[in-house]
């Protein structure tokens, strides 16, 4: 269980920490284009796993997305005890592919 917590624990700061260094978010209703920096996503997803006669695990993903950037933390996922995170850009261009 302490294996969970840990792993809990890190993918909850993980996810926090970006959102800590976001800065100020402008309300609804504040004057200026609140369109140009859209509010950070987050979703988790948790697996809990129960193996007959083995082990008991959960596998956790969790996601931090915010206009173009996407951050990402996979704890249990590839085998037990494995971690990985992974940060990303989404970008565009062009109108057509020839």
């Amino acid at each position: 269980m302490t294996r969970l917590r840990r792993a809990v624990a890190t993918l909850t700061a993980l996810l926090i920490a970006p959102l800590a260094w976001s800065g100020d978010v402008p309300a609804p209703d504040a004057p200026g284009d609140a369109a140009a920096t859209p509010p950070w996503s987050v979703a988790i997803t948790l697996y809990p796993t129960h193996v007959h006669g083995g082990e008991r695990y959960t596998s956790a993903i969790g996601i931090a997305e915010r206009g173009p950037v996407h951050l990402e933390a996979r704890v249990n996922y590839e085998s037990v005890g494995a971690r990985s995170a992974w940060l990303g850009w989404a970008f565009a261009g062009g109108g057509s592919v020839r």
